[in-house]
């Protein structure tokens, strides 16, 4: 009957055990998740500051081109 007992207290340690393991883990989530959700906003401010950067270029190109083409209609 001893054994038996001891055995439990033993089973009710090991969960006891594994349940404040998973609190831990789920605490350092929210952390972890934050973290990344920081990183993922600065890679979309990048990719927004090279879009901007690429739009510029863009623009500059029209307007190359619009020039190139009125040369070519005076001297047409």
């Amino acid at each position: 009957m001893m054994a038996v007992q001891e055995e439990e207290l033993q089973v009710w340690e090991e969960e006891l055990q594994v349940r404040e393991e998973e609190l831990q883990v789920r605490g350092e989530e929210p952390q972890v998740r934050g973290e990344e959700l920081q990183v993922r906003g600065e890679e979309l401010q990048v990719r927004g500051e090279e879009l901007q950067v690429r739009g510029e270029e863009l623009q500059d190109l029209h307007i190359q081109l619009v020039i190139l083409k009125t040369y070519q209609l005076w001297n047409a």
